[in-house]
């Protein structure tokens, strides 16, 4: 494994663990300052469901590539 994979994969996980943790605050601090009332523009509770499931499969993804590569 190169060293410059391993702060690629920090921030990776960093960032879907976040997107399964807590898809809301993800949401305030990437998205939400683009509009002027943030609470009326914030997505129904699907698509931070659909934002939750994808960090998960972003984690799976994540391992797969990190177990491929130390494999090697």
């Amino acid at each position: 494994m190169h060293w410059f994979m391993i702060p690629f994969f920090i921030l990776f996980f960093g960032i879907a663990l976040c997107n399964v943790i807590a898809p809301e605050a993800t949401w305030r601090r990437t998205r939400a300052w683009q509009y002027k009332n943030p609470g009326a523009a914030e997505p129904s509770a699907a698509a931070f469901k659909v934002q939750r499931i994808s960090g998960a499969v972003a984690i799976v993804v994540g391992v797969v590539i990190l177990v491929v590569t130390l494999s090697r």
